[in-house]
């Protein structure tokens, strides 16, 4: 039987203890006896505690196969291998294989948890509510927030007075919600204002590289003319406020079709587009401003409103989803 062309990448996955190693492959390669190769040159072969060893997955399926494959390798090596010393080792694994830590990653947080209650700032008996109970819970805590919000005024009143709809109101916090290790550790922008003047001026320097590169003969061109005006107008952008910016509406019209022979080709003949597009787009943008400052607020106040009050009723009850885990 001829060797895998990748048998010494496998034979350094399992037995290089010293680094950590991704291993990345389809299914059925081979992935799961790697893994539990691996770990059987630890525990056999380097003398490592079982105890050391953590090997996660992500159902309790997949964790039930891994532990089963890992006690039948283990029987093999005590039952076939030519070294007493290996046999006696892979024999005592063996017997301790039940404490061994092979379990899914929430399986593996939770026990973590359980055992240091005090430094996690966890109820020490939390519960992981099962899908439905977290869900009736959410609804709950979201219906008692978005009304008090709406009576309170602000962006929750402001966005649903624009026509923002409960249901769609509730998909945000939804999401939110299903983000929230990535949204409470950030800062959300409720000001577009710096992002859209970096877009404008990104987009004016794009209008000066296609002029610098066009052939000298052809820079008193018309349609350069029109795209040095363009330019003008984005560069008078980048001062104005909000309001303004949402106001505006160009003077400059470019209508060229680029692919003049000599002028506007290859690469340049793509910048220009680029450039056309940019221009042509820019008012239908400027005008959702106003929408996108409210967006961010609404988010900001989904954040510290809806879903600072669901951290709350869970730890009133006890719960600790997989999320939190």
């Amino acid at each position: 039987m001829r060797p895998l062309a990748d048998a010494e990448t496998r034979r350094i996955a399992v037995e290089d203890a010293q680094r950590s190693l991704l291993v990345e492959a389809s299914a059925g390669t081979g992935k799961t006896k790697t893994l539990v190769d691996r770990i059987v040159h630890l525990v056999v072969d380097e003398e490592k505690p079982l105890a050391s060893v953590a090997a996660m997955t992500f159902t309790e399926k997949a964790a039930g196969e891994m532990k089963e494959r890992l006690r039948r390798r283990l029987d093999e090596v005590a039952r076939e291998s030519d070294d007493a010393s290996r046999r006696a080792r892979a024999g005592a694994v063996r017997r301790d294989l039940d404490s061994a830590e092979v379990s899914t990653i929430h399986s593996f947080c939770a026990r973590l948890l359980r055992e240091r209650p005090v430094e996690a700032r966890v109820d020490p008996e939390f519960v992981t509510p099962e899908e439905g109970v977290a869900l009736e819970l959410f609804e709950e805590v979201f219906e008692e927030w978005v009304d008090g919000a709406a009576r309170a005024g602000g962006p929750v009143a402001d966005a649903l007075r624009r026509g923002l709809s409960p249901a769609a109101l509730r998909d945000l916090a939804a999401t939110l919600h299903a983000e929230r290790t990535l949204v409470l550790s950030c800062t959300v922008p409720d000001d577009p204002l710096p992002y859209v003047r970096a877009e404008i001026d990104g987009l004016a320097d794009l209008g000066d590289r296609v002029v610098d590169e066009v052939p000298s003969g052809f820079r008193a061109d018309a349609k350069v003319l029109f795209l040095r005006s363009a330019i003008d107008e984005l560069r008078g952008l980048l001062d104005l406020d909000l309001d303004a910016l949402a106001a505006f509406r160009p003077v400059t019209e470019i209508s060229f079709r680029p692919g003049r022979k000599g002028l506007f080709t290859g690469e340049l003949k793509a910048r220009a587009e680029e450039f056309r597009d940019g221009w042509k787009e820019l008012p239908a943008r400027l005008a959702s401003l106003h929408g996108e400052r409210l967006l961010g607020r609404l988010g900001a106040a989904v954040r510290d409103g809806c879903l600072g009050r669901l951290a709350e009723a869970k730890r009133a009850r006890g719960l600790l989803d997989f999320d939190d885990l």
